[in-house]
């Protein structure tokens, strides 16, 4: 699932832009971004697809790791809801829109739950990639660079695991869609000639090197 941060934009005209391409999307469950496109410039407006695309999906790539469980069920993910509404420091708060792919796990309970909290839950059509694309994108890395690497012995092997992969995600992968750049860039200071280090992460299988004042 993928949360729709607030949009933050510094004008009304952004306001207005912003509203539009949701408003879109809404009515146009399986529209991508490139036909958005095209239909914002039918209206005159010039809207670069990488700008929608962080209008309806999570520009800051963060995210959040709801549970783990061996059988989840309806009981389970409503607690999920809870923990994710919670108004003190549930990662939901703050977010507008909640977009969830079509798994009978979204129940009424836990549509109920986030409805509640003031979010609007937009289901995604059936078989469209292109609006999920980068939920679907973190669990196509996670399995590649991790999970799919390691043999799990233990539900609490299984936890760990995904727990420093996601700290790596943060902290020290370089991310495409962000120009390859930190999703939280560490800020270096140094007085002498710095030396390359190595932090690894999961007996190896995550490095991530960088600089180190001698």
């Amino acid at each position: 699932m993928v949360v729709h941060p607030n949009s933050g934009t510094p004008t009304d005209f952004n306001k207005e832009i912003s509203n539009l391409v949701v408003r879109m999307a809404e009515e146009n469950r399986s529209w991508g971004y490139r036909r958005l496109q095209g239909a914002l410039a039918n209206l005159g407006h010039c809207v670069a697809r990488t700008t929608i695309a962080k209008i309806i999906d999570l520009s800051t790539r963060r995210v959040e790791i709801g549970g783990v469980a061996s059988s989840a069920d309806g009981l389970w993910m409503a607690q999920i809801a809870r923990n994710l509404t919670d108004v003190v420091d549930g990662f939901f708060t703050g977010k507008r829109y909640l977009i969830h792919d079509r798994d009978p796990l979204y129940t009424k309970e836990f549509l109920g739950i986030v409805a509640g909290s003031g979010i609007k839950a937009i289901k995604l059509p059936p078989r469209s990639p292109n609006l999920n694309a980068y939920a679907g994108r973190f669990v196509r890395t996670i399995k590649e660079s991790c999970l799919d690497q390691m043999i799990f012995f233990g539900e609490d092997m299984l936890r760990n695991a995904i727990r420093e992969f996601v700290t790596h995600y943060h902290l020290e992968r370089n991310h495409q869609g962000l120009e390859n750049r930190l999703l939280v860039p560490l800020e270096i200071t140094s007085t002498g000639t710095p030396v390359v280090q190595k932090r690894e992460r999961l007996g190896g299988l995550l490095n991530y090197y960088y600089r180190e004042a001698a």
